[in-house]
This record gives C-alpha cells, sequence and structure tokens, in this order.
C-alpha cells in the first residue's frame, strides 16, 4: 500500500509504500533524512518506545492507546496527537505546553506522566493507565449514581483541579464524564 506524507524538513509530499515504514529516506527536495512514518496506528505499531496494544479513546485533538513501554515492560496510557494536526505549529505548540504542565503535577487523583515527545511525525504523551473505567461508561452502565458516591467522585475531580490551578495555574478546559477515570 502506497501512501504520501509530508518531508519533516521542506513540506514536500513524499511517496512510502507502508512496508519502508520507520525506514529512513532522503528527501529528493532537499536533501534531508526523513524518518518514514507508519500510514496508520495499529496494534504493533511502535511510536517513541511504546508498542501500541489497542485504542482506548478518540477525541478532536488525540487518540488514546493502551501501549506497552518497552524499555520499562509496563503498560501506559498513549495519547498521539493526529499526525495532520500535528504539523500545524499552534496545535504542536499546545500539545507540547500540555505535556510539560502534565508533567510537574503530582497528585493522587492525576495521571502520571511518564514520557513525551514525538517520533516518526507523531506528537505522544505516555502516562499511567487507570485500571478502571470512566465516569461515561458508569453511568451507562448503572445509571444515576448513588449520592455518596456522586459526591465522593465529584470532590476527588475538585481536588484535583484545585491542585492544578494551585500548582500551576493549570485548567483543564475538557471536564466531562468522559475524561474521568474511576478505579
Amino acid at each position: 500500500m502506497a501512501y504520501i506524507f509530508e518531508c519533516y524538513h521542506c513540506g514536500i509530499g513524499l511517496k512510502a509504500q507502508a512496508d519502508q515504514a520507520g525506514d529512513v529516506m532522503k528527501c529528493p527536495d532537499c536533501g534531508g533524512s526523513v524518518n518514514v512514518p507508519h500510514a496508520f496506528i495499529e496494534p504493533g505499531t511502535v511510536i517513541g518506545g511504546f508498542r501500541i496494544q489497542k485504542l482506548i479513546g478518540s477525541g478532536g485533538m488525540a487518540d488514546v492507546f493502551v501501549a506497552e513501554q518497552l524499555a520499562m515492560g509496563r503498560e501506559v496510557a498513549l495519547k498521539v496527537i493526529d499526525p495532520l494536526l500535528a504539523r500545524d505549529s499552534e496545535t504542536a505548540e499546545n500539545f507540547i505546553r500540555e505535556m510539560q504542565m502534565t508533567a510537574r503535577l503530582e497528585h493522587p487523583n492525576i495521571v502520571t506522566v511518564y514520557d513525551a515527545g514525538e517520533s516518526e511525525g507523531y506528537l505522544f504523551l505516555a502516562m499511567s493507565k487507570v485500571q478502571g473505567e470512566d465516569v461515561d461508561q458508569l453511568l451507562r452502565r448503572e445509571g444515576a449514581l448513588p449520592e455518596r458516591k456522586a459526591i465522593r467522585i465529584g470532590l476527588s475531580v475538585a481536588n484535583a483541579l484545585d491542585y492544578a490551578w494551585s500548582t500551576g495555574e493549570i485548567l483543564h478546559r475538557d471536564i466531562k464524564p468522559a475524561n474521568i477515570m474511576v478505579d
């Protein structure tokens, strides 16, 4: 399968075959060395030292996968920004800023960041994988939550948001049941 991707140096369109993913090729336009990216992310794909196992969520900007951190042999949640969005410098800068801010937070109700970076045109953020489910799944399964459980979850979220703000003036701009994990 042939696919087109852009040279990271000059932006010209380059053509590759699926079996060339991970190879290094020379750009015929600028002469720069370019890593041939994967055409799409699937189980077995390795991004920045993380082997993709399965997709667990998708949002407007990124997909989240269960992945294995190869160097540590541990399971992580790997957030990978859409490569088309990553080409936009403002989007890439916002994602990098999010990675840096999140990495400074250490709180029991906030996922721990393990690693972040760029690999073969993919921007990624590796974080602890929460064993459990998100509140959206919980509500679909159980319906309205008992008052004590709802208050306990709400207080945990409020404590995490307060910590993020008081520690680094960080605002989470996408609070919704699907983004709240319960273990």
